[in-house]
């Protein structure tokens, strides 16, 4: 989720139970705990409250990163690989998510992104909520200061806060073996809390986000059918590719694009602090056509400011017996072009400028 200006199946019981006996040995792991068990998860109605309760000048950027800063401890974690910080906030009876970004190009020379806007439930458009956003720096008062490669501090009216990034170690994934046509690009880890393994496809031209279950199975799994399973949370719909033991995600819930919110899709936690080590713009450029010679080594556009390429090999859905028919038209297309067609992206076939 960025802040940038950016059916149902019908089994029956016999079947239903089949399918649920065949997936419970796929399933099964031993789930370890959390990074921090101690974190605080409980979450207060009383503070909800207060916050809607409160005033603040929604117009003074200043005034609300201000707000948000001097409630944060003095060390935070940034989990998505993307170095977006997010937080959520109520003032003036309305309810705001936002972000702080220490972006890797910018970051060392003193510059935080912030932004918030207002969460709309139901938005009619990408642009159907207020939203604010500024780029912090030395003119603002605010004072960054590399610590180590993965740990910054950040000062803003004599107060510090020391920034810790998500160091992932770069390796390819142990629980699976990748295919001879399939090379690795990065380990990332998404706002949702999902890890991923960002994977390309050098023969048929085409990126997939594999689940990363190293540190056991993240989510609660429904069976969709007895290739598809959906997570509750996320909504996230996962292939369950049995040839190679991997889940390859296949569909996002498109009410959550819309929403902006956690579970939008991984596209937006690219592996940043890493990219300087993969050849991540080549394989753009092979994978999206249109994107050849205008963009840079992050995959942001050089013609277009403050855009990026959004990775999306995955389906948009709405109904979930969408994602049945998507898989039966992909089991009709030859063998060699199946991964290509459950790992659906239009941006594909869109053509050089």
């Amino acid at each position: 989720m960025t802040t940038n200006i950016q059916t149902s199946v019908k089994f029956t019981i016999v079947a239903l139970i089949i399918i649920v006996g065949s997936l419970s040995l796929f399933f099964r792991s031993d789930i370890k705990p959390q990074p921090n068990t101690h974190a605080r998860n409980v979450f207060l109605n009383q503070n909800i409250i207060e916050g809607l309760y409160s005033k603040l000048d929604l117009e003074d950027m200043n005034g609300v990163f201000w707000h948000v800063f001097s409630q944060l401890d003095g060390q935070v974690t940034i989990y998505p690989t993307e170095n977006y910080f997010y937080f959520t906030f109520y003032a003036n009876w309305r309810y705001f998510w936002g972000n702080m970004r220490l972006a890797p190009e910018e970051r060392d020379k003193g510059i935080l992104h912030f932004a918030y806007f207002e969460y709309n439930d139901d938005p009619k458009d990408p642009d159907d909520f207020y939203s604010e956003y500024k780029q912090f720096g030395p003119s603002d008062g605010i004072t960054i200061k590399k610590i180590s490669a993965f740990t910054y501090s950040v000062t803003y009216r004599n107060k510090t806060v020391i920034f810790r990034l998500n160091q992932i170690n770069q390796i390819p994934p142990k629980l699976f073996a990748l295919k001879e046509n399939e090379v690795f690009i990065s380990r990332t880890w998404d706002e949702s809390g999902f890890q991923f393994f960002l994977i390309f496809d050098k023969d048929h031209l085409h990126f997939m986000w594999i689940l990363n279950e190293e540190d056991g199975i993240p989510g609660v799994f429904e069976p969709l059918s007895d290739e598809i399973a959906v997570d509750k949370l996320s909504g996230f719909a996962f292939y369950l590719d049995r040839s190679s033991q991997r889940k390859i995600l296949i569909g996002v819930n498109a009410q959550n694009i819309k929403r902006n919110n956690y579970y939008d899709g991984p596209f937006d936690q690219l592996a940043d602090n890493y990219i300087k080590n993969t050849d991540l713009a080549k394989y753009i450029q092979q994978a999206y056509p249109y994107t050849r010679n205008r963009i840079n080594e992050y995959g942001i556009f050089t013609d277009v400011q403050g855009s990026r390429v959004s990775i999306t090999p995955y389906y948009t859905y709405y109904s979930k017996s969408e994602l049945v028919d998507l898989l039966s038209n992909c089991h009709e297309e030859p063998p060699e072009k199946f991964y290509s067609c459950i790992a659906y992206d239009y941006k594909t076939s869109v053509p050089p400028p």
